[in-house]
């Protein structure tokens, strides 16, 4: 008779863990045909189910970083230019985890075309956001003029490089130099920052590759200006001779 208990309980536990596998299973089919588009649904997907708290944070206390949860990321492709104003939101909210703004920023990988419809809105953020905020617009820019060589973003973007530094704009420059041919006025910004002493040596070094990498004849004389200086920084003026060879082989081609 006990034995008949055991094989009844065991039955009984089978089943409910079947039935709590196929309940979660429709649950989520059901999301996953009729998906929330608003802030906080997409927030929460943005969101892994779990965090990740190494023993350096432990150990001076800081918050565990969010990371973006891999389950989710078919849903947010699937649902595409429906999720742009959920995203915006997100990276306008100065109260919202920098991690999941971020990971925001990033989702303007798949919402398609769609996206250029916001570089206005982005723009903004840019100039008048806070600096997480900046840094997320900036990254969903970049990815807009990559995707679809819309060259409206370079002036923006390389005004906010030259103000603070973000990666994008070398990024960009190395893998679509073409979206800054003509851009007087970004080639303007780049050579004025090169030129000015008083900055950073390690991003004056950055610039000087940036316009490298751009290849445009304006950039040529900024450039041989760093050559003659004396009391130059020997790692801005290696960085500019190698811009001006990478410009001369290009004309040479």
């Amino acid at each position: 008779m006990k034995k008949w208990k055991k094989i009844v309980l065991w039955i009984a536990g089978g089943i409910v863990v079947i039935m709590s596998i196929l309940i979660i299973y429709v649950v989520d089919t059901l999301f996953y045909l009729f998906p929330r588009r608003d802030t906080e649904a997409i927030r929460k997907i943005l969101v892994a189910d779990f965090r990740r708290e190494t023993s350096w944070q432990r150990h001076h206390r800081t918050p565990p970083i969010i990371w973006p949860s891999p389950f989710y990321e078919p849903k947010l492709k699937r649902m595409g230019k429906s999720i742009l104003p959920a995203l915006i939101e997100i990276i306008e909210d100065e109260k919202e985890d920098r991690y999941v703004r971020g990971f925001a920023s990033d989702c303007f990988e798949f919402v398609g075309e769609e996206g250029k419809k916001y570089v206005p809105r982005l723009i903004k953020i840019l100039k008048q956001g806070d600096e997480t905020g900046q840094w997320c617009a900036a990254n969903a820019l970049a990815i807009i003029a990559y995707k679809f060589e819309d060259k409206s973003i370079i002036t923006p973007l390389t005004e906010a490089y030259v103000k603070d530094n973000h990666p994008f704009v070398w990024e960009l420059s190395r893998e679509k130099s073409s979206l800054f041919k003509g851009n007087k006025k970004a080639i303007g910004l780049l050579s004025e920052y090169l030129l000015t002493e008083k900055k950073y040596h390690g991003i004056r070094r950055t610039v000087a590759e940036i316009l490298g990498n751009i290849g445009d004849k304006r950039a040529i004389e900024p450039l041989k200006e760093i050559l003659k200086r004396k009391d130059e920084h020997p790692h801005v003026k290696k960085a500019a001779e190698e811009a001006l060879k990478k410009m001369l082989n290009k004309g040479n081609e």
